[in-house]
């Protein structure tokens, strides 16, 4: 049996294991530490010469002579033997000083680059306080805050800060780092491996509340899909088995630009965008909001049912809380540019908005404060996408002279396009699968395509299956309607996403084995 010394590598003469750390050192040198320094040199928990255990060899031990005196030179050379060990314990100890002191300075270096940060938005804020007060300063001096009859003008209803409410800063960020933790934990996986042959089937249809469809959403957890016609009323309808459920219905005149759902205790009530009016349950009246133009985006927080987002044409976006059937404004944006499009990312604290500027923003919604913008391949950016493994953000912009589109896939960590899908056609709408492997595409000519990303390689395959649907049946939108509770996943290996037509038509398209 050979055993080698922890500390020198060496092989042991004599050697014994620390009950400490477990680790083989040479008795005389492993003794003469403990004398020394009272502690074990791997694990520096305090040991004696009792936690020694020597290790028995089948070859039977040698027992060497006595060392001759110093003047002889075998012991000069077990002097230096000695001194060799003490090298080995010290140069050992120094390495692990030098690990240890590595750690401290990367914690140092993150430190100080946060507090540099944290130094730059504020001289920033300074700024930008120091020069609203000059140019309000210069409007008293002008007299522009008076008109002419010693009235003060009253200031527009419109929010570029905290609201009336705060905004409930800890309540969102322990709930970020709850689901932050949760999807570490769970890493949905797909069913099939990555050279298995699947197809796109498409099911019968499952139901057609209304003659058309202006807008629609699906909510893949609650298996719920929400839909609103071109006569101003919506529909909740569960999808949990095979024949759907009506579960709330309201209706109003009026032109819908979005709808959503929200969960009030066991409850499950629409909420209706009327331009930039809200319909939220059975009210009877409009709820008021700070917007000014069409809400084009109704964005549920991921885990606080009470709190939901507002997108509007008019380049803002506002943070609301729900009692009953009364909401409120906790904070508007300022303006950023026309928004068509946005999404809650899944840990609920950041929101990423797009419109016609070619330029994505992500804020942060506690603060308010844009994160960072992201250049899209097309000026025209038709809807942006969090993937469900939390660092994605997907993103389809088009050309609108050629009507030429690209689908993005931004790797938020490193705020680069890791992957770009190209299409001559105008893309409609697409949609990513919970395991984030799957991409689903829809463009202009009726054709839903199949795109893989094999995690293993890090291989994308575009347009890997093909499915052409009927001009009759032109979508609206598709989305996934997995969940990673649904036991169809977990245990038949089910992926299935839903399709809303613009006749209203609702039916599946599953992902299967071939």
């Amino acid at each position: 049996m050979y055993t080698n010394i922890t500390v020198t590598g060496e092989l042991a003469k004599e050697p014994v294991v620390s009950r400490k750390s477990g680790s083989i050192f040479e008795k005389r040198i492993i003794e003469e530490y403990i004398t020394t320094s009272g502690k074990d040199p791997v694990t520096d928990e305090p040991c004696t010469v009792d936690d020694l255990v020597p290790l028995r060899s089948t070859v039977p031990d040698i027992v060497p002579p006595r060392p001759p005196s110093q003047a002889s030179i075998p012991a000069l050379l077990s002097t230096f033997q000695n001194e060799w060990d003490s090298l080995a314990l010290e140069v050992f100890a120094l390495r692990k000083q030098l690990k240890q002191a590595r750690e401290e300075l990367s914690a140092s270096l993150y430190h100080y680059d946060a507090a540099v940060r944290v130094a730059a938005r504020a001289t920033k804020e300074r700024d930008e306080a120091r020069q609203a007060l000059e140019e309000l300063t210069i409007s008293i001096g002008k007299g522009d805050v008076s008109n002419g009859n010693g009235d003060a003008k009253q200031p527009q209803d419109i929010e570029t800060g905290n609201g009336e409410d705060e905004i409930p800063v800890a309540e969102i960020n322990a709930t970020r780092d709850e689901l932050h933790a949760k999807h570490r934990s769970q890493k949905p996986t797909l069913p099939f491996g990555p050279d298995s042959n699947i197809e796109l089937m498409p099911s019968d249809d499952i139901a057609k509340p209304f003659k058309d469809a202006v807008t629609a959403k699906v909510y893949s957890s609650e298996k719920v899909v929400a839909v609103s016609s071109s006569t101003g009323s919506t529909v909740l309808l569960a999808l949990q088995d095979s024949s759907p459920e009506t579960i709330a219905k309201i209706s109003r005149r009026g032109t819908i630009t979005s709808l959503g759902m929200l969960q009030l205790g066991d409850t499950q009530v629409p909420i209706v965008a009327y331009k930039n009016g809200l319909k939220i349950s059975s009210a009877k009246t409009l709820a008021e909001t700070k917007h000014t133009d069409d809400i084009v985006k109704i964005l549920n927080h991921p885990s606080i049912s009470h709190l939901f987002l507002l997108l509007s044409k008019d380049g803002t976006w506002s943070l609301n809380t729900v009692e009953g059937t009364e909401h409120r404004s906790l904070f508007r944006s300022s303006s950023v540019g026309e928004i068509r499009c946005g999404d809650i990312h899944i840990d609920g604290a950041l929101l990423a908005t797009g419109g016609i500027s070619g330029s994505i923003s992500i804020f942060d919604i506690t603060t308010g404060n844009v994160v960072t913008s992201i250049d899209t391949a097309h000026v025209h950016i038709t809807k942006v996408c969090f993937a469900q493994n939390g660092y994605w953000l997907l993103a389809s912009s088009t050309d609108e002279q050629s009507k030429e589109s690209a689908l993005e896939i931004i790797d938020l960590r490193k705020n680069e396009t890791v992957h770009r899908i190209d299409f001559e056609i105008e893309l409609l709408d697409f949609t990513v699968d919970l395991s984030s492997s799957l991409i689903l595409t829809y463009n202009k000519n009726h054709s839903v395509h199949l795109h893989r990303y094999l995690k293993k390689g890090k291989v994308w395959r575009d347009f890997a299956n093909e499915l052409t649907l009927s001009e009759s049946k032109e979508l609206l939108l598709i989305e996934s309607l997995t969940s990673i509770e649904d036991a169809a996943f977990t245990e038949e290996g089910q992926v299935k996403f839903t399709a809303i037509s613009q006749d209203s038509t609702i039916f599946s398209l599953n992902i299967k084995l071939a």
